[in-house]
């Protein structure tokens, strides 16, 4: 079980290399899509799935799903059922809300954690796998040899260590979202949805893709969530939140494509 929206990867994992079946658990745009947690508590009792994948924050949507609800829907769920959440994003609302202590004493339980993003370690492929103990030694006969770089481990570490640093970046990211979104809303032509990450999920009234391709032109460049949502249609996109200077291009550039496509 996956959600939908949701990042695309997992999708073509679990469907395309291991041939597994998909089932979705739609979240609603008219709930600016949000986690129910009660119905996801009765989608999971009811479908029994082997796997339920999460990303918290998701992404393409921004979406929190707080620890608390988190745990409660880990309590109510079959014993049968493992679950990997994918925490890329958990610095930018709060590393309490991370569920990394919980991995450690429940079997069933992985949490993920790429640290491309919030620690802007991209180009180190680098991230981590928190889970009880007996459940990583199983899985470490899996891992490849050097899969991870020297460099990238070194860089690893030395950003675990500066919590300081990276605490002020998220509170300047929050703040730049916060007038990215402001900035925005000023484009009656699209919809905004909130966000707790270094994201804005986009709505639009025309083609998602003709207006990712007309930006381009600009050197602007945004994602079409067509492969992360299959209620999609062509109508979402994703835009990273970038410095203030980016963002305003970003804003002034999407208002003229959005306002020259609708106006034609």
């Amino acid at each position: 079980m996956i959600l939908d929206p949701m990042y695309g990867e997992y999708r073509h994992v679990i469907d395309s290399m291991l041939g597994a079946q998909i089932i979705p658990f739609e979240l609603n745009k008219e709930e600016c899509f949000r986690i129910d947690a009660d119905r996801l508590i009765e989608s999971v009792r009811r479908h029994r799935p082997d796997l339920l994948v999460l990303v918290n924050p998701n992404s393409p949507t921004g979406q929190h799903f707080p620890r608390c609800e988190a745990v409660r829907l880990l309590d109510s769920i079959p014993a049968s059922t493992w679950t990997v959440i994918d925490e890329t994003y958990i610095e930018y609302v709060g590393r309490e809300e991370s569920l990394e202590s919980e991995a450690c004493k429940r079997q069933k339980l992985l949490v993920l954690k790429s640290m491309s993003k919030t620690y802007a370690l991209s180009g180190m492929r680098v991230g981590y796998l928190i889970g009880d103990p007996c459940t990583v030694r199983a899985l470490a006969k899996w891992i490849p040899p050097w899969a991870v770089s020297l460099p990238a481990q070194v860089a690893a570490v030395e950003a675990l260590r500066d919590e300081t640093y990276y605490q002020a970046r998220y509170r300047e990211t929050s703040s730049l979202r916060d007038e990215l979104t402001s900035n925005l809303r000023r484009n009656s032509k699209i919809t905004i949805y909130p966000s707790t990450a270094n994201f804005l999920l986009v709505e639009t009234r025309t083609s998602a893709q003709a207006i990712v391709d007309a930006m381009r032109e600009s050197n602007v460049f945004i994602r079409n969530c067509d492969s992360m949502g299959e209620r999609f249609a062509d109508r979402f996109l994703r835009t990273a939140v970038e410095c203030r200077e980016a963002n305003a291009c970003i804003a002034d550039t999407l208002f003229r494509v959005t306002n020259d496509r609708l106006s034609k």
